[in-house]
C-alpha cells in the first residue's frame, strides 16, 4: 500500500551567485524563479500563492519583493504572499523543508498562513501579504529558499489535479 501523495515538485531551480554573503541579488533570484516555472511547464499565472523565504530583513525583503514583481508585476497584488519564518523563526537547515510542508498542507488545506507582525512599508512593491489566516483554494505554490553566499532555490509545488491538467498540455 502506497502512501498518500499529496503534492508533488512540478520543478525547480537553483543558481549561485556569489553576490554578497547576506545580501541576495535581485536579478539573480528572479531568474531563479522565472527558470523555476519554465522548468514546470507554467506560466507566473498559474501560479497561486508563493511562500516567500522572508527572514524578515529589511534588505533581504526588499531584494525578495523586488525580484517577486519582476517576475509577477501587477499581478503580485492579487496572489497571496506568506512568511511562514513570522511564525517559527528561521530553522536554518530545515527552513525549506519546514517551508515545504507547510506549502503542501495549505494546498491541501485551502488556505493560506499569515504573516505575522507584517507593517506594509510603502517603500517596496506593493504585494498581497495577508496577516491572518485565509481560507483560499489553490493548486501551485511557488517557494523560495535563499542560503548564505548567494544560492537560491525556487520550487514550484502542486496538487495531483495540477499534474495531471500539466500533463495535458
Amino acid at each position: 500500500m502506497a502512501a498518500p501523495r499529496h503534492a508533488t515538485i512540478l520543478g525547480g531551480y537553483l543558481n549561485s551567485d556569489a553576490h554578497h554573503f547576506t545580501r541576495i541579488s535581485v536579478e539573480n533570484v528572479a531568474h531563479c524563479m522565472r527558470a523555476a516555472l519554465q522548468n514546470a511547464g507554467l506560466q507566473p499565472t498559474d501560479v497561486g500563492c508563493v511562500s516567500a523565504h522572508a527572514t524578515s530583513t529589511p534588505t533581504g525583503d526588499q531584494s525578495e519583493l523586488d525580484a517577486l514583481s519582476q517576475v509577477f508585476g501587477k499581478r503580485l497584488t492579487a496572489i497571496p504572499v506568506m512568511a511562514n519564518k513570522s511564525q517559527i523563526g528561521h530553522a536554518l537547515g530545515a527552513a525549506s523543508i519546514l517551508q515545504f510542508i507547510f506549502a503542501m498542507n495549505c494546498i491541501e488545506c485551502s488556505c493560506v498562513l499569515p504573516t505575522l507582525n507584517y507593517v506594509r512599508d510603502q517603500t517596496l512593491p506593493e504585494a498581497w501579504i495577508p496577516t491572518e489566516c485565509l481560507q483560499y483554494t489553490h493548486s501551485t505554490v511557488l517557494l523560495n529558499s535563499f542560503g548564505f553566499g548567494g544560492t537560491n532555490v525556487s520550487l514550484v509545488i502542486g496538487r495531483e489535479s495540477s499534474i495531471a491538467a500539466k500533463m495535458t498540455r
